[in-house]
């Protein structure tokens, strides 16, 4: 049996920010609106046992991720991804403190982004 650790993926939401406060945006059924960014959250130890995450993530793997997630779910959600593109992770990953209070250890969580595509050279987007 293959070692587990408790590091969960999942999608960031639509919205905007009015006067200082994010609100989620809503589709016309007052369902969240799911981005294609992930965020990819555990423990400081999960992450200590399972390696920090390399900053691009193919295709391949976020499909992999798509498709364990929707296994994972009793709720027949799903991780809306682009398929067929690589995934960068964007700056550092976000650390949160450990709250007694909460009984939450300290946490990371990483923001994923897919790929933008390539520039083609001599499409006149550039000076040279």
């Amino acid at each position: 049996m293959a070692n587990t650790v408790d590091i969960r993926f999942s999608n960031t939401y639509k919205g905007t920010s009015v006067n200082g406060t994010f609100q989620l945006d809503v589709d016309r059924t007052g369902s969240y609106i799911p981005t294609t960014t992930i965020k990819v959250s555990g423990s400081v130890d999960a992450f200590k046992l399972a390696g920090s995450l390399p900053s691009i993530i193919t295709a391949k793997a976020i499909a992999r991720f798509a498709k364990d997630y929707a296994k994972s779910r009793k709720d027949d959600k799903v991780l809306n991804y682009e398929p067929d593109v690589d995934y960068r992770v964007i700056g550092k990953p976000k650390d949160i403190k450990a709250d007694a209070e909460l009984q939450r250890p300290a946490m990371l969580v990483y923001t994923l982004k897919p790929n933008a595509p390539s520039v083609p050279v001599g499409k006149d987007y550039f000076s040279k």
